[in-house]
């Protein structure tokens, strides 16, 4: 999965504050994107997996909270969280 590292900059969310549903599976910034990679096996990334009777589907998210910065009188709490997923038939 990739996404737009100027976008997501942009609204708050440099790379090193992103990661998938699992905190430890971190993404990599190459050619302007965030990609983040898992599989099937042992680097799940806190991926779920469903199968119904005529697909599987695999769902996950990305997950980023930006650095706080500094003390505010006001405070709003800035949270992505986008999800995705990938429909395969069986």
């Amino acid at each position: 999965m990739s996404v737009s590292r100027c976008q997501l900059f942009e609204a708050g969310f440099p790379a090193d504050v992103l990661h998938l549903n699992d905190p430890s599976c971190k993404g990599t910034v190459r050619n302007g994107r965030v990609e983040f990679h898992f599989d099937n096996d042992e680097h799940i990334c806190g991926t779920n997996l469903v199968a119904n009777s005529t697909h599987f589907i695999y769902d996950n998210f990305i997950l980023g909270k930006p650095r706080s910065e500094g003390d505010s009188l006001i405070s709003r709490e800035k949270i992505l969280k986008l999800s995705f997923s990938c429909v395969y038939p069986q």
